[in-house]
Parts: structure tokens; sequence; C-alpha cells
């Protein structure tokens, strides 16, 4: 990935590996397709841990971006298989020096035409076709599950309730209260969920507005009890 402060023309493909931290930084990323009026493409590659983060890019910037799937390894070979072609007819069609069209004449003297190309292909692109050098890549629905688990560090103790829960959160961050579910509480602290995008702008929230202190509200680690408390807002 290109620097900041350097000035490369004519890119065509960005992509990013991992999501960048922050809007700014994904929108200098991809903008070094658009130079000078042109266009380009932008890939991003997403684990389930950063999807709540690119929704919320996602929102700030207005991206038109669009969800594609995993190739197969079968694709992938017939796609390496196609820039193999176009290189190898590229050669054929340049100009060959006489002493190779010498030396391919006493090759194919003695062998069949077909099994001296397919000899040297594979010895050339063996690697690259080799279907056992790729592994099988699992899709994640990470969009069906579609929330994001918070931890509030106040509870009880600081005379909460579900419904004052809930009013808190969306005083401060203005979270839609219906989008605000499995609210658990407990004396010292609470959970909710929360889409990823409104998860994304309610930590956002809290980090800016910490006043030195660990913010309230983090993102809560994997629950090792998968048994829900039931508590009606």
């Amino acid at each position: 990935m290109a620097a900041r402060g350097l000035d490369i023309s004519d890119v065509t493909h960005v992509i990013n590996y991992t999501i960048p931290q922050n809007p700014e930084s994904y929108i200098h990323r991809i903008g070094r397709t658009g130079r000078a009026g042109k266009v380009g493409t932008a890939i991003t590659f997403v684990t389930p841990e950063e999807y709540r983060r690119l929704t919320h890019i996602k929102k700030l910037t207005n991206s038109g971006l669009k969800k594609r799937k995993l190739p197969i390894i079968d694709d992938v070979i017939t796609a390496k298989k196609n820039i193999i072609r176009e290189e190898l007819e590229s050669i054929v069609d340049s100009e060959i020096n006489e002493e190779f069209l010498e030396f391919a004449k006493d090759l194919l003297n003695n062998k069949d035409p077909l099994t001296v190309v397919s000899a040297l292909i594979k010895n050339i692109y063996q690697s690259e076709l080799d279907i056992n050098k790729y592994s099988k890549l699992e899709e994640v629905n990470i969009e069906k599950s579609g929330k994001t688990r918070l931890f509030v560090a106040m509870g009880r103790k600081d005379n909460l309730t579900p419904k004052k829960l809930v009013e808190f959160i969306k005083e401060k961050t203005g979270t839609n209260p219906s989008k605000i579910t499995e609210v658990q509480l407990f004396d010292n602290f609470s959970f909710i969920s929360v889409p990823f995008e409104d998860a994304e702008s309610i930590l956002n929230f809290f980090r800016k507005n910490k006043n030195g202190r660990k913010p309230i509200v983090t993102k809560a680690k994997a629950r090792k009890d998968k048994k829900d408390i039931d508590l009606n807002v």
C-alpha cells in the first residue's frame, strides 16, 4: 500500500487487507484510484469483528459499497489459466529469435507438439496451477446476526433499570430505543445488544467523552455462558 505523500498515477485497484481505523483513512486510500477524474476499484476484505466498523464508514461516507462473494478455488485456477494463456499468446505473437526457432524444430522432430507444449507449461506454471496450494475460504454471513454486544460500566447501584439504561443510551447517542435489545442489568454493570452500525456510533461517542477515564461503554468480551436473561424494557 502506498504511503501518504507518494504521488502514484494510474492506480486502478486498491486492496485493503485490513479495514482502516477511520473514515478519513479509508477515503484517502481508495481515493488513489480516482486521481484526475479517473476511475478504479477498491476491494476491502472484512472479518466479522471488523464489519461494524465498515458499516460505520459506509454511513459516514455515504459510500455505495457492494458485497461480493469470495471466489472458490476453481475460480482462482481458471483466472490464472486465462492470464497464462494471454501471456503465452503475447509471446507467440512477438518476434522470435531464429536461434530459438531452430531449437524448437530440433525438439519437435521426435516429440509430439502437444506433449512438448504441455511439458513446458507444467515446468513453468505447475506451482501456480496446483490446486493443493490453495486453502478453501469459508464465507461467514456476518450480516445475518448483525449485532454487537456492549458492556456498560453501570448497574443497579447507579439506580438504573432496563428502561432507564435504554433512555440513557438514547439521550447520549441518539440511538433509536427499538434497536437496543438483550438488556441485562447487574449490580455493577450491564449489557446491551445493538446493530453493528449503531454500536460503532455508541462506542465512538463514549471514547470521545471518557474524561480521562475508561469509557463507560465498551465492546463486551465473548460470553462464556450462552444463557440469556430476559429483562423487559
